[in-house]
């Protein structure tokens, strides 16, 4: 009987383990996916010449780092010409220079403070939390069935004098 409990402990361990593992995989599968999202999405939005003669493209993550190595080799490409830098940060202010920012979910109960922080700049900011783009965010992510999508908060995007080409507009499903 011992013997057939130890078995059934293992079982359910491995099963256990399993699941994180499968979590775990998709996770990262997910924020790889977000990570190329992101790259692309800078393809197709226009930033003001504030950065004009700039030979970086900033991209910052905000807070805990959720991407893991999905952003590694980022560095090496370039976005309009410009090298991309990424940013790690907890600091709003350093977000200052960043042309696109992801903020991490770790950060939800500070997003009013960031969006106070960053009135008016040029910063397109991403995030998968959930009601993101209505708080006032410009980029969404959002599941949709099986499938990752987005919703763009337009209004947000030229208040912050970016200009989202009517292509991304088109790919979102939804624009605020």
């Amino acid at each position: 009987m011992r013997k057939i409990f130890i078995i059934i402990a293992l079982a359910i361990g491995m099963l256990c383990n399993t699941g994180v593992t499968f979590s775990a995989e998709r996770d990262a599968v997910e924020y790889k996916l977000k990570a190329a999202y992101m790259l692309n999405f800078a393809k197709f939005i226009n930033w003001p010449d504030v950065h004009d003669g700039e030979e970086t493209f900033r991209i910052c993550v905000y807070g805990k780092n959720p991407f893991g190595s999905a952003l590694a080799g980022a560095e090496r490409k370039k976005i309009k010409g410009e090298v991309i830098e990424l940013v790690l940060t907890s600091d709003p202010a350093e977000l200052k220079d960043c042309r696109l920012a992801f903020v991490s979910s770790s950060e939800v109960d500070r997003i009013d403070t960031l969006f106070e922080t960053l009135s008016g700049k040029p910063i397109v900011t991403v995030s998968d939390i959930e009601g993101f783009a209505t708080a006032g965010g410009t980029i969404e992510f959002v599941s949709v069935g099986d499938k990752l999508r987005f919703v763009i908060n337009h209004t947000q995007a030229k208040s912050s004098n970016v200009k989202i080409t009517a292509s991304l507009l088109g790919l979102a499903v939804e624009v605020l």
